[in-house]
């Protein structure tokens, strides 16, 4: 199973400025393909764009290229520069954070950093004895990382310190990684890319009681694709959907 999907799927589906997305990366959606990976940040995007309505805002979602940056000991102007104001947007009474991680061999999972309650969930559904210390290690790596938590030593004037007024802004104080009970475990890590749109796309919603009840990945997949195509920031969205019509018509009279 490979993420890539044939080149003469050309034909531009999404566009906003000068991300596009063509049907090729949305045929990897289709099952038993992995989700390509620009497909998972895309969707980070939405979810970032949505999060940004609420005043101020409470969630921040940021793309798994953060995740790698900080991994690849990116310096830290690097890093304030590619995602502080995009993906972080200056708020007194942040919640929660979301970044996904994935490794070489497709397998995702995704860090929820609980600040309301000084904890660190992850949503692992690989999981396994032997990537448990590699994977804490990392985690461990990213949420105590100076451009996410440690808001004192920023040169930014403390601009999110009011989330901290209850709990420690050093995550390193808030004990060890939770794992939350109901995420199942998976020998198919082609999977985890499933549960990581999944979870995305559940609106911030964190619920510890509902984090694990994804029952129809194939309707997620769709979900997905459908989500993409009709956000309505997608610059191309009207040629997507007189197309569609026009095919549908074609369809129609072929079987008259």
């Amino acid at each position: 199973m490979y993420s890539l999907v044939p080149f003469m799927h050309s034909e531009i589906l999404f566009k906003f400025t000068q991300l596009e997305v063509s049907r090729g990366q949305l045929f990897s959606l289709c099952p038993p393909y992995v989700p390509h990976s620009d497909i998972v940040n895309i969707v980070v995007m939405m979810a970032s764009m949505k999060a940004t309505r609420a005043l101020p805002p409470r969630k921040w979602f940021v793309p798994s290229t953060m995740a790698n940056d900080i991994l690849l000991l990116k310096p830290l102007e690097v890093i304030i520069k590619r995602y502080l104001e995009r993906w972080m947007p200056e708020t007194t009474q942040l919640e929660h954070v979301f970044v996904p991680i994935c490794e070489a061999s497709h397998s995702w999972y995704l860090i929820v950093i609980d600040v309301s309650n000084a904890r660190v969930y992850s949503l692992d559904v690989t999981k396994a004895p032997y990537t448990i210390e590699r994977r804490e290690r990392n985690m461990q790596t990213i949420v105590s990382f100076e451009n996410l938590f440690y808001i004192h030593k920023l040169q930014m004037l403390d601009r999110n310190a009011g989330s901290f007024q209850l709990v420690s802004p050093d995550p390193t104080t808030w004990g060890s990684i939770q794992y939350p009970q109901g995420v199942l475990t998976l020998d198919d890590s082609f999977q985890s890319a499933t549960w990581m749109l999944y979870w995305l796309q559940l609106a911030g919603k964190f619920n510890l009681t509902d984090i694990g009840n994804m029952t129809m990945p194939d309707r997620v997949r769709m979900k997905t694709a459908i989500n993409i195509v009709h956000f309505p920031i997608n610059e191309v969205l009207k040629k997507v959907e007189l197309n569609s019509a026009a095919a549908w018509n074609t369809i129609l009279h072929s079987i008259e």
